[in-house]
């Protein structure tokens, strides 16, 4: 089954290697991801550690974090999805462009980046 959902601006597909300098790119801008958050990045290596998270859990659930794009575009705006925490599903959202932090928002809801 592919993995991929789309709406009618978003593009959400399952995250690849390649995604791994667009994760660090998002997760280690503090306008978009709180200090302390679980994938606040500052290194490559950590990026790599969250992808190989994220995928084993696509592997063991079928589900996980999605990358995010502009339907038709190239360029990663952000990451949403659902993830297991203690035996429940969290809906968590990733995306700059998403101000959702209240309930529901998971661990890693996030504020937005300005548009440049």
């Amino acid at each position: 089954m592919d993995p991929t959902l789309h709406t009618k601006r978003l593009a959400l597909l399952r995250p690849v290697p390649e995604d791994l300098d667009d994760m660090l790119r998002i997760f280690s801008d503090r306008r978009s991801t709180p200090a302390g958050a679980a994938e606040a990045l500052t290194w490559r290596e950590e990026a790599e550690g969250v992808f190989q998270r994220w995928d084993r859990h696509w592997e063991q659930h079928a589900a996980g974090r999605y990358t995010v794009r502009l339907r038709g575009g190239d360029r990663v705006i952000g990451f949403a999805g659902v993830d297991r925490i203690l035996g429940t599903a969290g809906r968590s959202c990733s995306c700059p462009a998403c101000s959702n932090t209240g309930p529901g928002a998971g661990a890693t809801g996030t504020k937005p980046l300005p548009q440049s």
